[in-house]
This record gives C-alpha cells, sequence and structure tokens, in this order.
C-alpha cells in the first residue's frame, strides 16, 4: 500500500508539472488522502494487536510474580505500589532503587518493565518527565496483583 501511495504522489507531481485540469489533480490527491487513511487505520489496527498481547502477558506475568514475592520484578513493583500507598506522589526511578536498599541488576530489570518488547518483562511502567506511573491499559490487572500480595486493605 505504500508502495502504491508513493506511486499515486509521484503521479499528482508530474500532473502539476503538465499543468495538468485543476479537478484531475484534486482526484489524485484525494485517492492519495484515502491510502493514508488506510495506512493509519492499519498501523491502528496493528498497535492495538500489540497493546492487546502486551496487556495479556502482564496478566500472566502478573500472576506469576504474585506467587514468586523474591522475584526482583515483583520487588520493583511492590515497592512503586508500597510508595504509592504511603502517599507519596511523583514517584521517581531513584525512589523505587532507593525503596528496594539499591539493588543489583535493578536498572535492566526496571528497563524490560517499561518497554514493549517480544521479550520484556511486561510493559507495567510509564514515566513522564521523571514521574513513573502505572501503564494505563494494565491498572486494573495491577489493582488486582495488589489486593493479592498486600490484602484488602490495599487502595
Amino acid at each position: 500500500m505504500l508502495d502504491r501511495l508513493k506511486e499515486e504522489l509521484e503521479e499528482a507531481a508530474f500532473m502539476l508539472v503538465d499543468n495538468a485540469s485543476r479537478k484531475d489533480v484534486h482526484g489524485k490527491l484525494v485517492t492519495c488522502l484515502m491510502l493514508v487513511e488506510q495506512l493509519r487505520t492499519a498501523q491502528s489496527v496493528t498497535r492495538q494487536g500489540a497493546y492487546t498481547d502486551e496487556i495479556n502477558k502482564v496478566k500472566k506475568r502478573l500472576h506469576l510474580w504474585s506467587k514468586r514475592q523474591g522475584q526482583m520484578n515483583a520487588r520493583i513493583l511492590n515497592a512503586f505500589l508500597e510508595l504509592q500507598s504511603e502517599g507519596q506522589r511523583n514517584i521517581t526511578e531513584q525512589d523505587i532503587y532507593v525503596h528496594l536498599g539499591e539493588p543489583t541488576r535493578f536498572a535492566a530489570n526496571f528497563s524490560q518493565m517499561k518497554i514493549i518488547a517480544e521479550r520484556n518483562h511486561g510493559k507495567i511502567f510509564e514515566i513522564e518527565s521523571g514521574i513513573v506511573t502505572i501503564w494505563p491499559p494494565v491498572a486494573d490487572a495491577v489493582d488486582e496483583y495488589a489486593r493479592k500480595v498486600f490484602g484488602k486493605h490495599y487502595e
């Protein structure tokens, strides 16, 4: 589809050079705009599929982590949730690191928890302007995890 868009744009450019009628050039550009919209829709569907896969991966991982509390990923998430439940706002990566007692392999594990990739640990976090938050599509799953780990008093 991208190749077709390129061809259509090239034709539109030549039409302009050849002084084609405005109506013909307009029709060619409308065709290009329709192709752009089709590409955007296809990209959105692909991205949504990746998000769905990632959300499902996170749900499975959270279930495992709830049973394996010594695992670094569980410890990192727990540290974030503990800081949050203590009322701390604007939690940073450094805050989590310090809360954990400055563990080894923190950076590698934390990095894998903030990206979408085939072999990541599951995207749990987002960072914006240095502030760590739970990635919104998995917030409900993280809340469920927190209730399992910390009990009903978590909220």
